[in-house]
């Protein structure tokens, strides 16, 4: 007996039982294959996330030591920073 042979029994058998036990097997068959792909996908993101987690070990960031008790709000320089004014605002909107 050859696959060919096999294969077609195994669907004449498959086609002759009641419905019912058809369904049972056909969403078996469906919830085995989804459990087998979706531990293949857990699996392939553990490995990029540890590919992930090794890349972001050779970036060297700048420490920062910022002593909260000898800052106060008079000590900023505004001017330093990028404000935008209301007349500014307003030229944006004019358009």
């Amino acid at each position: 007996m050859d696959f060919y042979d096999r294969v077609s029994n195994s669907i004449s058998r498959l086609q002759d039982l009641p419905e019912r036990q058809r369904k049972a097997i056909f969403f078996t068959v469906i919830i085995i294959s989804a459990l087998i792909v979706g531990f293949f996908i857990v699996i392939s993101e553990k490995n990029n996330i540890s590919k992930i987690v090794e890349s972001t070990k050779s970036i060297n960031l700048p420490e920062f030591n910022i002593d909260n008790s000898n800052t106060s709000i008079n000590d900023i320089n505004m001017n330093a920073l990028n404000v935008v004014s209301e007349s500014d605002s307003s030229k944006i909107f004019e358009k």
